[in-house]
């Protein structure tokens, strides 16, 4: 219930009073009024004007609050919106690795950037990702060992290098370059295609059927250009 001092008005006592009673009438007032040892009566025409006022200021604060709301929900729909666009950088690795097991993290960055997304994946993802898929170490070219069974099958054993002896038998029939590495080239592109269309399926989400599909394509592929 609203309190009065001698020196407060009218005004400031109407005002107390319909914030502690939203609902209170110039009757109800007028008894607060008495009741608090004032004299006179207070109009109907005070309290309805200060009443429109109290009303105008809740109503402003309502519209605040509904807007910061629906801000805040348009916020939190475009960053779902834009996290269900681009698929994890883990996911992606992980997709990639057991599609590509001899994948290194320039070969992932490469995919991960045909495929449209920004940004980098770091190394350390990239051989955490291999060591949870069992593909340990760390792949920059060829390995040791492709290094060294070239090395031998250039040099061999008991032979040191030197300049080749010049042959004197029959010419060695030569076949035509460029036929099969041609094709291996095109075949490679292909799946790289492939593999970009892999990635945007994802990022659109719920279409497991088609990217099932291409993924088995994309194995196919990978037989055909890698001879296994």
């Amino acid at each position: 219930m609203a309190t009065a001092t001698s020196e407060q008005g009218k005004t400031s006592f109407v005002k107390q009073f319909l914030n502690d009673h939203p609902d209170g009438t110039t009757k109800t007032v007028n008894e607060a009024w008495q009741a608090a040892g004032f004299d006179g009566t207070i109009s109907p025409t005070l309290v309805n004007k200060t009443r429109v006022k109290l009303t105008g200021k809740r109503r402003g604060k309502a519209r605040t609050a509904a807007g910061g709301k629906t801000a805040a929900r348009e916020k939190a729909a475009t960053q779902k919106s834009k996290t269900a666009s681009t698929p994890g950088k883990t996911l992606f690795v992980k997709e990639l690795l057991n599609d590509h097991p001899q994948g290194n993290t320039q070969a992932v960055n490469e995919a991960w950037t045909a495929a449209g997304f920004k940004g980098t994946i770091s190394r350390t993802l990239v051989d955490k990702t291999r060591a949870l898929l069992g593909l340990t170490g760390t792949l920059r070219g060829k390995s040791q060992e492709t290094r060294k069974a070239t090395k031998e099958k250039a040099t061999p054993s008991g032979k040191k290098p030197g300049r080749p002896r010049k042959e004197t038998t029959a010419a060695v029939n030569v076949q035509p370059r460029g036929s099969k590495s041609s094709r291996t080239a095109a075949l490679t592109d292909l799946e790289a295609d492939i593999d970009r269309l892999i990635f945007k399926i994802m990022g659109i989400g719920d279409l497991t059927q088609i990217e099932d599909s291409l993924r088995q394509v994309r194995r196919l592929l990978y037989v055909q250009t890698n001879g296994r």
